[in-house]
């Protein structure tokens, strides 16, 4: 039989383990990436889910011109995350030589989880389109067909777009 000593002990110990024992929770994280396609009025960042944790909700970026803020700067919501991966947002109407914080996000509920910081300043005039002529086929005596594809508009809107074409080289709008 045992004593009464050691089942006390026994005793003791099994409610130290019960006690002591605490509950391991998977947490939400998210790193802020890089700026790229930066334009005068556009961004694209980027960013990472290292782990959603136990039903995150909702992820994308917080930005705005005032650093360390998230109240009252604007955010992109790339929806319910499911699982570990690389985003990007992108972001639009942005002001000209204008300084944008920003910062990614992972949330549950109320509680949001933030990426460092990083900041990036806008250029001050459009950055200059990107476009490529298609070749000239259907070629008559009279008529042909050609055109162009605008792969960037260089953060502008564009507002005239066609075909120039001469008896000479260069040929402009004019």
């Amino acid at each position: 039989m045992l004593s009464n000593k050691l089942i006390y002990l026994f005793l003791l110990s099994c409610f130290i383990i019960l006690t002591t024992c605490i509950k391991v929770e998977k947490f939400m994280m998210v790193t802020t990436g890089t700026v790229s396609d930066l334009t005068n009025n556009t961004a694209i960042v980027s960013g990472q889910i290292v782990d959603i944790g136990e039903g995150a909700t909702q992820y994308g970026h917080y930005y705005s011109t005032i650093a360390n803020e998230t109240s009252s700067g604007l955010k992109t919501q790339l929806g319910n995350p499911s699982g570990k991966k690389e985003f990007t947002s992108q972001l639009t109407g942005l002001t000209p030589e204008k300084k944008y914080y920003i910062k990614a996000y992972i949330s549950k509920g109320t509680e949001i989880l933030y990426g460092k910081e990083i900041n990036f300043t806008t250029p001050s005039t459009p950055v200059v389109p990107t476009l490529s002529t298609t070749s000239i086929n259907n070629i008559t005596q009279t008529t042909a067909a050609g055109g162009g594809n605008i792969t960037s508009d260089g953060g502008a809107s564009v507002t005239a777009r066609g075909v120039c074409w001469s008896i000479s080289t260069n040929p402009t709008i004019v």
